[in-house]
């Protein structure tokens, strides 16, 4: 037996899900991948990285197949098996025809991209299809911390009009040094809508400048009310408040600027000094 021959002979899940067979242009050794798919993922990418260009095919053909099952099991061997070939995979996938697969692909982007991620990257915000997933692809680029890239976010960004993705576009360039696109996320603070409050004040851990956290320093005066801790199940409410959640992302961005954590549990409103020695950090960040 084939140290690579499929443990189980899969036809029906336990769901009586059809399975497609292996197209017939395959070699053996590719029917073998088609079924093992299925039953072993990490035995499957190690295939894969042996068969290489003739593995990748695989994949592709159990993705376009009309089966849950199947198509599940090609996106979980595609973000398993070794770089370069699975980040090159994962963004060929970003634009498969079922959201599903893409929504896949882009969450296992986010967990990691390899060396060659960037390029591809960049050519898929360029052209790629899914309008809301050209903006999650600017925000991985955007973790790269490599200015040079604002340009092509910035070209994404007068082609689409979602507000939603230029909200990400935004990000994005903020976190890259781009001043233009740091004042208007600056601006999304200006809202009196607590569920906008909380992810525009939250935005800035993912910008990740201590020096852009100054414009935090007006919602310190914000005693309003944006985030129930309550928990499941129970009566009990605990709120935190705007100026609350501005400390919280000092602490993140800025670990050790106060003496304090605002995170840790339990959790409830801080005191007046608290915010007050934030707020001095605020005031005095970035100068020497």
């Amino acid at each position: 037996m084939s140290e690579f021959e499929p443990k189980d002979d899969l036809i029906e899940d336990e769901d009586d899900e059809v399975i497609s067979e292996a197209p017939t242009h395959f070699n053996d050794q590719q029917k073998m991948l088609w079924s093992l798919m299925l039953s072993d993922t990490a035995e499957a990418a190690r295939m894969v990285k042996i068969m290489e260009a003739d593995g990748i095919e695989v994949i592709r053909e159990a993705s376009n197949t009309n089966s849950p099952l199947q198509v599940a099991a090609a996106v979980d061997t595609a973000s398993t098996i070794a770089e370069p070939m699975r980040t090159s995979l994962l963004v060929e996938l970003l634009n498969h025809r079922t959201l599903d697969v893409r929504l896949d692909s882009i969450s296992q982007l986010e967990t990691s991209t390899g060396p060659n991620g960037i390029d591809l990257l960049r050519q898929f915000l360029a052209s790629g299809e899914d309008a809301s997933l050209r903006g999650r692809v600017a925000l991985l680029l955007g973790r790269s911390n490599n200015a040079g890239l604002i340009e092509d976010i910035k070209a994404a960004y007068e082609k689409t009009t979602s507000p939603e993705v230029h909200e990400n576009y935004d990000l994005a360039m903020a976190r890259l040094g781009n001043q233009d696109a740091l004042q208007r996320v600056n601006a999304r603070l200006n809202t009196d809508v607590p569920l906008e409050k909380l992810i525009a004040i939250r935005n800035f851990i993912y910008v990740a400048s201590p020096l852009a956290l100054r414009a935090l320093t007006p919602v310190l005066e914000d005693k309003s009310l944006i985030l129930n801790l309550r928990p499941a199940h129970s009566n009990f409410e605990n709120w935190l408040r705007a100026c609350d959640i501005v400390v919280e992302v000092i602490a993140i961005v800025s670990p050790g600027a106060l003496t304090f954590n605002p995170i840790a549990d339990p959790r409830g409103q801080l005191t007046d000094e608290q915010i007050q020695e934030a707020r001095e950090y605020l005031i005095h960040v970035g100068v020497r």
